[in-house]
């Protein structure tokens, strides 16, 4: 599984992706889509929330949307291994993009069922939300436009919960 890992991952870091080749290696996962991922820094994440770790993805969030579109396509259950990877995608999502489509990401994990009160690790006392208030909390210091993409993802997970 990190072999196809790290193709997809090389795939998605080009200028010009190529969105049918992607694809392939997606559904190449076959029934594994929800496993964990042995790299990851937590012991429940996936292939899906590493992939929106990787740093091609910051600024180029239209990534993590057609890459969350096609997981879901082939399978990927956000209430697998506990309701882990629908909350490792929300709580990686945090981190991953820096632009408008960290909500349409957000909304297609939602819209999935994905578990916002799932704890990541210790220290979150209101699951997903901790990520985010944090996040928010670090954007607040000038950059008003992700400030506010941060505030409007705040928003949305608490409507939800």
């Amino acid at each position: 599984m990190t072999e196809k890992y790290e193709q997809l991952s090389k795939l998605l870091s080009k200028k010009v992706i190529n969105w049918v080749e992607a694809e392939a290696i997606i559904e190449s996962f076959g029934n594994h889509i929800n496993d964990k991922y042995n790299d990851s820094p937590y012991d429940e994440g996936t292939i899906l929330s590493e992939l929106y770790m990787d740093s091609h993805s910051y600024e180029r969030g239209e990534i993590l949307v057609k890459l969350t579109r096609l997981f879901l396509k082939y399978g990927y259950d956000v209430h697998a291994n506990n309701d882990f990877n629908g909350a490792i995608c929300l709580h990686n999502l945090c981190w991953a993009s820096y632009d408008k489509y960290v909500l349409h990401t957000a909304e297609l994990l939602l819209n999935a069922g994905a578990n916002t009160h799932i704890k990541i690790d210790d220290d979150d006392e209101d699951g997903i939300l901790n990520s985010i208030s944090w996040k928010l909390g670090y954007w607040n210091t000038g950059e008003y436009d992700s400030a506010n993409m941060f505030e409007a993802h705040y928003q949305m997970i608490q409507a939800e919960q």
